[in-house]
């Protein structure tokens, strides 16, 4: 067979091979992480997001600002018209429904900083800030991306529940009501983000500790809530 027409059968069979994988997992929550515009959302949701604190203490409603930005950044797409990505410091616009954000961000010093949301101006554009504010990712987004990730409980962690009378199907059903206090949460430590946060089992209210890499979470310790051990 002449190498033209292999060639043909070979860029045939792997567009169709293309294809195939794209219908496969388009349905699915995954990034092609090579693509441009996923590999700039990907780093918004693994890495701090700076707003500024003046600003950020005018916000009327900080959980409703924090669940819409993070839709945007999970589900929108890159506007590269209107961005600049030349430079040290990028510039992104992100355009979800009704949504735009406007994000300025460092791959070098692995963080970015929201400068403009809808027609709220934080900063202005490339600026960036370490000191200012943390904008955390509200609870709705954040259980919808954690409940799906493999849940580990080692031994120690389970000791833990039989103490309390709560069996491992309980303590997996009651995810769903993970309050996170991010004050004393550290999301972004390498290797595993940290994580503290109240739930509730069998309406009794516990704290507990826990890990996420690797695409699993990794529970280290849960105590039933007292007076003497409210934050």
């Amino acid at each position: 067979m002449k190498f033209l027409k292999r060639l043909k059968y070979f860029a045939v069979g792997f567009s169709i091979g293309i294809i195939f994988v794209y219908f496969l997992f388009n349905s699915r929550e995954f990034k092609w992480d090579w693509l441009p515009g996923n590999r700039v959302t990907n780093f918004i949701i693994n890495h701090p997001v700076k707003i500024n604190t003046k600003a950020y203490r005018l916000v009327y409603n900080k959980e409703k600002l924090s669940k819409d930005f993070f839709n945007t950044i999970l589900n929108g797409k890159v506007d590269f018209s209107k961005s600049e990505s030349k430079g040290n410091i990028k510039y992104y616009a992100i355009n979800h429904l009704d949504n735009s954000a406007f994000v300025s961000i460092s791959f070098i010093d692995s963080f970015s900083q929201l400068s403009i949301f809808n027609d709220k101006i934080f900063s202005e554009k490339k600026y960036l800030n370490k000191t200012d504010s943390n904008l955390h990712m509200d609870n709705f987004t954040f259980i919808n991306l954690m409940s799906k990730k493999k849940k580990r409980l080692n031994n120690i962690f389970l000791d833990q529940l039989k103490k309390y009378n709560v069996s491992e199907i309980d303590f997996n059903n009651s995810f769903n009501s993970v309050s996170v206090i991010w004050e004393l949460s550290r999301p972004y430590e390498k290797p595993y983000g940290s994580y503290t946060g109240y739930l509730e089992i069998n309406e009794t209210k516990y704290h507990v500790n826990f890990d996420y890499g690797n695409e699993k979470l990794r529970f280290k310790e849960i105590k039933k809530v007292t007076e003497e051990s409210r934050f």
